[in-house]
């Protein structure tokens, strides 16, 4: 199982990986259980879990 960080709007740690089949095919999304909001969908799962995890933050912070 995969370990997502937290929902950056309303901190909820109750965050799913979720499915949707298409006539297409598969299509993933990560959504939170608090407030809702979700990624975009995406047949690649791993796209999806990169999305949910990145941060504005992440690696640019400076001191001031």
């Amino acid at each position: 199982m995969v370990e997502l960080k937290p929902c950056p709007f309303c901190g909820s740690a109750n965050i799913s990986i979720l499915e949707r089949y298409t006539m297409c095919g598969t299509v993933y999304y990560v959504a939170c259980g608090g407030c809702f909001n979700r990624t975009k969908e995406s047949e690649d799962k791993d796209k999806v879990i990169d999305a949910w995890e990145r941060r504005i933050d992440d690696g640019n912070k400076t001191d001031m």
